[in-house]
């Protein structure tokens, strides 16, 4: 018992640590979807302004080249020119040369290694065409025609870079979708395993534990009959489907002539095994469906449905022929001892009371007593003739 209930204790420890940590995978899976969001939409947003700043620096270049304008427009144009390519500079440093780029997913890394470094090589046609706009601030028509075609093919190649980072963006969200969904499931299946193989279980050991404390609580730990409290129980069911029925019960109430002089010639123990000695052989005498019950020391009842006081006192006379005739021996010990009985039957009423017929039958009881013990006597209803049942009548 005690090894299986460090086996549900282990069992239980270890399926809470995995679903403690599944929630903090997936806790981790959400903040890190937050994270790498943050991320691909910074990645996102400085390819964006690298499109812009191709298209506004060719713009501004051809406007700082227009002849005839006033040099404080000029001087105006020049300086708003210098600062976008000065931006767009560090925006192509912080895509070519940090994590923004080195931390894409591994099917990606290829087509941006191949924008960066191989075939389109963002990383030198950029830097060419800020020189090719540096290179021209004074030149005429074919070189404001140059820049403005070097800027379109650079932001052409810049929207496949885009396009490219919107691509690792919605691998990573799918990825990180994937593992919350499978810390969720892990999760669902750690319950249902817990669900069937640790509270299942001991949810069944715990009724059994309840059947088992309800049993030993109505059984009499030395008989095995019921004890007071579960004869009372039974009983008063048993009256209560007999009063619906209209049936009458009847209740025998016997016990052990002279146990006190058995215990004090033989023992205790030995007037224990008798009264086991004494019930095996009243239970054989009787019905399944007979309630039997020890109420005192080496007192008894018997409820007996559907049965009037002349049969009870067949059944009475059944277990006392054979206690008498059947000595009980255990080794050197030859104890021989006898019974005597009260009987009481009716009809159960709307609120039927077993301790109504116990203490009727017990009347009975006293007069099998007052009679010279080991017999039965019936104690009937006032309205009905009494024959009396004795030990010559019977035989």
């Amino acid at each position: 018992m005690k090894k299986n209930l460090l086996l549900f204790t282990v069992c239980y420890v270890a399926a809470l640590s995995l679903i403690a940590l599944a929630s903090v995978g997936i806790h981790w899976a959400e903040r890190e979807t937050i994270a790498r969001q943050e991320h691909n939409a910074e990645i996102i947003n400085i390819a964006g302004r690298q499109r812009m700043l191709s298209q506004r620096i060719a713009g501004l270049y051809a406007r700082a080249h227009i002849p005839q304008q006033a040099d404080s427009v000029k001087a105006e144009v020049s300086q708003r020119l210098t600062e976008a390519m000065e931006l767009m500079a560090l925006s192509h440093e912080r895509l070519a040369y940090t994590d923004l780029v080195l931390s894409a997913k591994a099917p990606l890394r290829s087509e941006i290694d191949k924008l960066y470094s191989g075939e389109i090589d963002l990383n030198r046609r950029i830097p060419d065409f800020l020189s090719l706009v540096q290179s021209t601030e004074r030149a005429g028509f074919e070189k404001v025609s140059a820049v403005s075609e070097e800027a379109d093919r650079v932001l052409q190649d810049l929207n496949q870079a885009v396009t490219v980072y919107e691509q690792n963006a919605r691998i990573e969200i799918r990825d990180i979708e994937n593992l919350t969904q499978a810390g969720v499931l892990l999760i669902l299946f750690l319950l249902l395993a817990e669900a069937f193989l640790i509270f299942r279980p001991l949810g069944n050991r715990l009724h059994s534990a309840e059947q088992h404390l309800k049993t030993i609580a109505s059984t009499d730990p030395l008989t095995g009959c019921h004890n007071r409290r579960g004869l009372m129980t039974a009983a008063q069911s048993l009256l209560a489907y007999f009063s619906r029925h209209r049936k009458e019960v009847a209740a025998i109430v016997f016990d052990i002539d002279h146990f006190k002089k058995v215990n004090d010639t033989y023992g205790h123990g030995a007037g224990d095994e008798v009264i086991k000695f004494v019930v095996d052989r009243a239970l054989s005498r009787i019905r399944a469906s007979d309630v039997m019950g020890r109420i005192g020391g080496e007192e008894f009842v018997i409820f007996c449905p559907d049965t009037n006081c002349d049969q009870a006192a067949v059944v009475a006379e059944k277990i006392r022929k054979v206690v008498e005739g059947t000595p009980y021996k255990d080794g050197p010990l030859d104890i021989r001892v006898t019974c005597s009985f009260g009987i009481f039957a009716m009809l159960p009423g709307k609120n039927p009371c077993p301790t109504h017929y116990i203490d009727r039958a017990d009347e009975g009881l006293y007069a099998a007593k007052r009679d010279g013990r080991n017999r039965v006597r019936i104690n009937r209803l006032p309205a009905e003739t009494v024959p009396q049942i004795t030990k010559s009548a019977a035989a």
